[in-house]
């Protein structure tokens, strides 16, 4: 575990698992849930999604060059929310209110090789998280989306604009888009989702018992995990939506031999 502060503003990241922050706290309250103990990042406050995001369709997917079949990685057919979640990310740099991680992948079902770099910074009053990838192989593109998966606690209000969302079905991977005019101020308990928001203008509102944080970040899809048994929901900025890989225009970009990705989230306590 690595801790960092600043000012009045805590937070600790455990590089060994999945490179997942375990806590962010300002003036001692929580401002992500508090990881919940065991070794399943699914427990932490927050953790790095690369170089995907949310499912991809049994595994399965097409590129110019070659048909991939991706090895699940749960319990469920469609491989979830890329490696770095459950990969052992190695520190690059580590100071009093900053953390460098670095994640280095040689190939194997998903065949490119990929350099991935996560960075926590904090300030008196926020957490910036920075995340990046780039392709290393010399010969063929590479697909890729990144997200952030933060945890807050119920009850809560959540306050976004966005245009539409995709729906998850039974098979957990989204066919319907509908559109939408967004969510002001919704209560997240009692509700269940698992639906990606696009048209997301990159800023939100959550409102919890003790604190208002205002996300922001650098991307236009906006996903909302709120399991209705739970007492926590995760608020997700991601580049892309489901099984993006098999769709254009849901938002996986192709980088070329040497070309990067970089996406940036930021939790600012008020």
């Amino acid at each position: 575990m690595l801790e960092i502060e600043s000012g009045a503003a805590r937070a600790v990241v455990a590089p060994a698992l999945g490179g997942s922050l375990m806590a962010f706290t300002v003036e001692g309250t929580d401002i992500t849930r508090r990881a919940q103990g065991g070794s399943d990042p699914r427990d932490t406050s927050s953790f790095p999604m690369v170089p995907w995001v949310n499912r991809i369709d049994r595994g399965k997917f097409a590129t110019p060059d070659q048909v991939h079949s991706i090895r699940p990685n749960t319990d469920e057919p469609h491989p979830l929310h890329g490696h770095g979640w459950q990969s052992v990310w190695s520190v690059d740099d580590h100071d009093t209110d900053r953390v460098m991680l670095r994640l280095d992948h040689a190939g194997d079902s998903w065949p490119w090789p990929y350099t991935a770099f996560l960075r926590y910074l904090l300030e008196s009053d926020r957490l910036i998280v920075d995340l990046e990838v780039r392709n290393r192989s010399e010969t063929s593109v590479m697909p890729a989306a990144l997200g952030f998966h933060p945890y807050f606690e119920r009850p809560a209000r959540i306050s976004a604009t966005v245009d539409g969302r995709w729906e998850v079905g039974e098979g957990l991977i989204p066919t319907v888009w509908a559109e939408t005019d967004g969510f002001r101020l919704s209560e997240v308990d009692g509700i269940e989702a698992d639906n990606t928001y696009t048209g997301w203008d990159g800023r939100a509102y959550i409102e919890t018992q003790h604190a208002r944080i205002e996300m922001v970040a650098d991307v236009k899809r906006l996903h909302l995990y709120a399991p209705r048994w739970a007492h926590f929901f995760a608020l997700e900025p991601v580049s892309a939506a489901p099984d993006a890989v098999n769709h254009v225009e849901r938002g996986s970009v192709m980088l070329e031999p040497g070309e990067t990705l970089h996406h940036w989230m930021r939790l600012v306590v008020h």
